[in-house]
């Protein structure tokens, strides 16, 4: 919401009669985005999200306008339409999607316990972002809780390389013992193909 309310200071205060008399056939992405920002930076979250909902009927694919109900969706606590707005974004986005995108769309789907589907999406994002420390600690976080030890202790080695060889004492424990499960996991494989 914080980011939402950054963004809407620099918008230009659009006159609310004309936002509420308007209709959003009348208005262009770019228009639709700025009075939704407005309307959340006036604490009219609902308001907003009527908008976003008409303005998604008219431009489904229209980037602008899926990233701004994306944040209203955030904002509202609405995960379900969060994942499914960020994930159409993503999905028109492609390689330009940015980090804040991945960022949300990883919450949306851990909030909305699609912790296998959280961990892809924060795969990605590592590869893409590997110094955005938001997406490389939900990945550390999300492949510890999801046993997957090899994409943990890739995770927590790039945690360690970001914040630095101070205060990282948690980190390397962390790295241990995710390393040490890697290890156990490959013992047990082994075994089993040599049955």
């Amino acid at each position: 919401m914080e980011q939402v309310r950054a963004q809407s200071s620099q918008v230009q205060q659009p006159d609310i009669r004309e936002v509420n008399k308007s209709e959003v056939s009348d208005l262009t992405p770019a228009q639709i985005r700025e009075s939704i920002q407005w309307l959340v930076a006036k604490d009219q979250v609902e308001e907003a999200h009527k908008f976003v909902k008409k303005s998604l009927v008219l431009f489904p694919d229209n980037e602008e306008v899926l990233a701004i109900g994306s944040l209203v969706s955030v904002v509202r606590q609405d995960w379900q339409e969060a994942v499914l707005l960020l994930k159409n974004l993503y999905l028109i986005q492609g390689d330009r999607t940015a980090a804040l995108t991945y960022q949300l769309h990883i919450r949306a789907l851990r909030c909305n316990f699609q912790l296998d589907q959280a961990l892809d999406m924060a795969k990605n994002g590592l590869c893409r972002f590997p110094e955005n420390l938001e997406i490389v600690e939900d990945c550390a976080v999300l492949a510890e809780q999801l046993q997957d030890w090899k994409t943990a202790v890739v995770a927590i080695g790039i945690l360690i390389d970001i914040k630095g060889p101070q205060n990282t004492e948690d980190l390397q424990i962390r790295l241990k013992i995710s390393q040490d499960m890697l290890d156990k996991q490959n013992t047990e494989k082994k075994q089993k193909n040599s049955l």
